[in-house]
């Protein structure tokens, strides 16, 4: 029997370690509890000692131990909780997806009554509320688990999975959204009556969390984590210019220059990722120069700003489909494509 009795708590032990709810001490008196006491007196009359007097409710003259009562009343429900999320913000790129990559904002859930409680837990986007650092909406969010049951001073895990939109003006890098988890405490009202001595009485005690919990003691509790687009900072740009070429063709390198038959232009494209932005990785940088051109010699790429990186042509010389291989371009780093090509 000893045995059958420890796999029993050892499989009691493993299930309570697989619940996301973690186990804490109580908070405060348990609800119900009767809480009994009474005062006695010692004295003495002309230097006798009296027997003592015990202390009721209505008030008692005979002495003598038992024969005074408890003064006692009811321990009430305190209903209390609180909603935290992450201090830390969770760094996300335009167009992921929950279904396919980590979105996972994190949320714990306290009961800081003295009882036992059911929550319901729900989760929304602060939008358009115009809360600060909120500028734009993440979209088709869930929340997990939408309900918990917690003994006073437990706590619940939440986690929020929502997908992020495409890039826009307000999905650039280091743009945030907000997005807010409500508990509520259901199946309670709250007392309006005035306190009964010898009834459990339900006091809500919560404070206000955000927008979407609107009031103190209301039995609901709310709190954001954010999401920061953390994406690359792209500008691409391109020029031109005529190197050597005058209008009688004859090649020159300064004066007026001429985009005639046989002149020379050097085109220059440059990448720069922004300040902050993320490191833009496998970047293809290509550009066909036209077949009333002919490119002379091999491109070239080149990294500057940041610590230099690498850069590699794919394409040789002579060859008017230009591409370079996949490079990786860190925020402030500008990677510069050369193309020289003559008019036809």
């Amino acid at each position: 029997m000893k045995h059958i009795f420890l796999k029993t708590l050892l499989s009691a032990a493993v299930l309570a370690g697989m619940t996301s709810s973690a186990l804490a001490a109580p908070i405060g008196t348990p609800a119900g509890d009767v809480i009994n006491n009474k005062a006695s007196i010692s004295y003495s009359v002309g230097g006798t000692t009296q027997t003592p007097i015990e202390s009721s409710e209505g008030g008692n003259t005979t002495p003598g131990a038992g024969n005074g009562s408890n003064t006692s009343f009811v321990v009430d429900k305190k209903i209390d909780l609180l909603v935290t999320g992450n201090t830390t913000d969770k760094a996300v790129q335009p167009e992921q997806t929950a279904a396919a990559d980590d979105t996972t904002l994190t949320y714990t859930l306290t009961n800081e009554g003295n009882s036992t409680e059911n929550f319901a837990i729900s989760v929304s986007d602060l939008g358009t509320l115009g809360t600060v650092g909120d500028e734009f909406n993440s979209t088709n969010c869930t929340v997990n688990p939408t309900t918990a049951s917690l003994a006073s001073g437990d706590t619940q895990a939440i986690t929020v999975e929502c997908d992020i939109p495409v890039s826009g003006t307000n999905v650039a890098n280091g743009k945030k959204s907000l997005v807010d988890v409500l508990a509520e405490v259901t199946g309670v009202t709250a007392d309006t009556d005035g306190d009964q001595v010898n009834a459990i009485d339900v006091v809500f005690a919560d404070g206000k969390g955000t927008n979407t919990d609107d009031a103190i003691r209301n039995a609901k509790h709310s709190a954001t984590s954010n999401y920061i687009i953390n994406a690359a900072g792209l500008t691409v740009k391109k020029l031109q210019a005529v190197s050597a070429m005058d209008a009688s063709g004859t090649p020159i390198t300064t004066g007026d220059l001429y985009h005639i038959p046989g002149a020379t232009v050097v085109y220059t494209i440059t990448v720069v990722n922004a300040i902050g932005a993320a490191t833009a990785t496998n970047v293809v940088l290509t550009d066909t120069v036209p077949n009333t051109m002919t490119v002379v010699g091999t491109p070239t790429i080149a990294i500057t700003g940041g610590d230099g990186g690498a850069a590699t042509m794919a394409s040789g010389a002579g060859v008017n489909a230009v591409a370079t291989n996949g490079f990786d371009l860190d925020a402030e780093e500008t990677a510069t494509l050369t193309i020289t090509a003559t008019v036809n």
